[in-house]
């Protein structure tokens, strides 16, 4: 009787699995990285198109654009497929690969991303190097305001011993992007969920603090990509043509009010205003002012000392 179940049991799976691998196609990879370029081309150029090719496939099937080029075969179920093809219907429509895939890279780091918080971009490791190369002290209380993801406070609290960091951020949903990516990767943060334009008080005083606020003015609108445009969190990006540096100034007067004794603010900036932030530092009572042009030699990083 026992050995009679036992046998009903491993017919019952050997007959699954063999039900499942019927749902299941082999392709070659090559076939298949050829056919998903073909239709990104419509919409991207060719270049773009094979890029994002692979990134799809290492995502999806776990393969590499090495085992691509030598034709290793794929092995794929319906719902792989049905996922593959959804997703290049969102690359189709505009939708960044970051979102499509859920994650972005930033200083050697995998994010959680969504249409609810920017893409980390170069500029912004550009910014932590800054910060890293200036601050060797540890156990330094830092603030990062407009976390979004979080890509900024979290590196610095890898990156810098003992750190401290208070991620303060006005949208509830971007805020728990924060949340998820520190949990990822295993860091505490303080988590403050205010609009730094109309808060009085920070919290306490700070060492560091530091932002990306949005910079972009409305004018610039014209200049940028449907990817960013159509998707991307406006609220995150843009300031008014009358107002641009909306952010700047609220951030510059809390900071010199918060910052404890030698403490230093940096910025990412719009290169069309690098002067006209330094003058609104230095007008707060700031020194040691300094204007940093990031890789491509356009002003980028403004970082200020306010004793």
């Amino acid at each position: 009787m026992v050995f009679h179940y036992f046998y009903m049991l491993f017919w019952l799976k050997a007959t699954i699995n063999k039900f499942s691998m019927s749902l299941k196609s082999i392709k070659s990879s090559k076939t298949l990285y050829n056919e998903v370029v073909n239709k990104l081309t419509l919409i991207y150029n060719v270049d773009e198109s094979r890029q994002l090719a692979r990134m799809m496939l290492e995502e999806l099937f776990l393969i590499s654009f090495e085992k691509i080029m030598i034709d290793e075969e794929i092995v794929y179920s319906i719902s792989d497929e049905n996922s593959l093809g959804e997703k290049i219907e969102q690359l189709v429509h505009y939708q960044p690969i970051q979102y499509v895939l859920g994650k972005a890279h930033f200083y050697g780091r995998e994010f959680i991303v969504n249409s609810n918080v920017l893409i980390p971009r170069q500029e912004t490791e550009e910014l932590i190097n800054e910060i890293i190369i200036d601050n060797k002290k540890s156990g330094m209380k830092i603030l990062d305001i407009g976390s979004g993801s979080g890509c900024i406070g979290i590196t610095l609290a890898l990156e810098l011993k003992e750190a401290h960091i208070s991620s303060l951020e006005i949208d509830k949903s971007a805020l728990e992007v924060t949340r998820e990516n520190a949990n990822k990767h295993n860091v505490k943060l303080e988590y403050i969920l205010e609009d730094i334009l109309i808060l009085k008080t920070l919290p306490e005083k700070y060492d560091l603090i530091v932002s990306n606020p949005p910079y972009v003015t409305e004018k610039e609108k014209e200049q940028m990509s449907n990817n960013v445009l159509d998707h991307e969190p406006h609220k995150a990006l843009f300031v008014p043509d009358e107002d641009p540096l909306l952010f700047y100034k609220s951030i510059v007067s809390r900071a010199k009010k918060h910052l404890l004794p030698g403490g230093k603010l940096y910025f990412e900036i719009n290169e069309q205003y690098g002067s006209d932030i330094i003058k609104l530092c230095d007008d707060e009572g700031g020194s040691s002012t300094k204007l940093v042009q990031d890789i491509n030699g356009k002003d980028r990083i403004v970082k200020v000392m306010f004793d």
